[in-house]
């Protein structure tokens, strides 16, 4: 009797009958490297995508307003897209930018000028220089 005992102490000790199951089939998952965007190229966002330029500032496109006239509907103004990026500087610090396709294509923010070459309403296609 003092035999069985020992041996189901022993048992319950070392974890004898537990099965732990290790996946090693899958190698580990690295997070790939950050890329940047180059100064003075297009790019283009789509609604909720980030950006990150060469020295670390980022922009982020969250929203395309579309103010432009209906077909079938007469307007005193034709409307435009308006691409709303978030800017965020290398500093941490935030703006809003608003671009839009016939009154302000072209807005300067700090050091970096941002300029609208194009606008869908679900797209926006910019391009950013550094003064």
């Amino acid at each position: 009797m003092k035999k069985l005992l020992i041996a189901i102490s022993l048992i319950a000790l070392t974890g004898a009958g537990c099965t732990v199951s290790t996946n090693t089939d899958t190698p580990p998952t690295k997070t790939p490297p950050a890329s940047t965007t180059a100064f003075n190229a297009s790019v283009t966002f789509s609604i909720g995508e980030s950006m990150t330029f060469q020295d670390g500032m980022k922009l982020t496109l969250t929203a395309i307003n579309d103010s432009r006239c209906p077909s079938g509907v007469q307007c005193i103004w034709a409307g435009e897209l308006s691409p709303v990026f978030m800017f965020y500087d290398v500093d941490k610090s935030s703006q809003e930018v608003i671009l839009g396709t016939m009154r302000t294509p072209s807005v300067t923010v700090k050091n970096y000028v941002v300029t609208l070459t194009s606008a869908t309403t679900e797209k926006a296609t910019i391009t950013v220089s550094k003064k």
